[in-house]
């Protein structure tokens, strides 16, 4: 879509980057994001030889306000950096 600020909505243009990532299924709570960010420190704790963390968390909702909140998809992804071996 077109860059741009629409009301209280700001689209941007990002560099690439590579991320990692999980899926949530409904609605987005603090909760949801405590357990995602666990999983994405465990794998990240895991994986430490491999990647590194280059930039904050984000949440990714894909649905509208219209869908009832047991029903939304979303992500939270972490960028990260590979480590060269």
């Amino acid at each position: 879509g077109d860059t741009g600020q629409e009301g209280t909505v700001e689209v941007v243009d990002l560099p690439a980057m590579t991320v990692i990532s999980v899926g949530i299924r409904g609605d987005y709570t603090a909760e949801q994001m405590r357990r995602a960010m666990s999983k994405l420190d465990a794998y990240l704790a895991a994986n430490d030889e491999q990647f590194t963390r280059s930039g904050a968390p984000r949440y990714m909702g894909y649905n509208s306000p219209f869908v009832l909140p047991h029903l939304r998809y979303g992500e939270v992804q972490i960028p990260v950096t590979r480590i060269k071996p």
